[in-house]
């Protein structure tokens, strides 16, 4: 069995502007088990586009109309076809390899994974919440 056939398909929504420098330190580094890598560009004026297009060729590139990062992260979300959904901020701040870890983590039952930029080494970059004891903090 192939890691690709060990996990759901999962796409990757990652809001661009004025990117084209730092694409090179993530969309390379993207793990395998990702089958759909969705760019939204919000209003570059730089290569940003172009430059993804040509470090990832597969790559499904969509034109912002709106503007800010939650209306980039909607168009995206709208537009993706996978089971699990990550979005991956475009200025390199966060390891693609952590993807791996966020769907094994949701495989493994949890509801919702989520890592933080300002947490010390990888272990502790990940941040799992069952919606349940969300719940159970929120009603207390």
């Amino acid at each position: 069995m192939s890691k690709q056939e060990k996990y759901p398909s999962i796409s990757v929504v990652i809001p661009a502007r004025n990117e084209a420098q730092n694409l090179q330190h993530i969309l390379p580094k993207l793990p395998e088990i990702v089958t759909e890598v969705i760019l939204v560009d919000g209003h570059s004026t730089d290569d940003t586009s172009k430059i993804a297009q040509q470090l990832l060729p597969d790559i499904r590139v969509i034109q912002q109309e709106g503007r800010g990062k939650g209306d980039a992260m909607r168009v995206g979300f709208a537009a993706c076809t996978g089971d699990i959904i990550v979005m991956l901020d475009a200025d390199g701040s966060a390891n693609p390899a952590e993807i791996v870890r966020f769907a094994e983590a949701l495989m493994a039952g949890y509801d919702f994974a989520k890592g933080s930029r300002f947490s010390k080494g990888e272990a502790a970059r990940i941040l799992l919440y069952c919606v349940a004891l969300a719940i159970m903090f929120c009603a207390s």
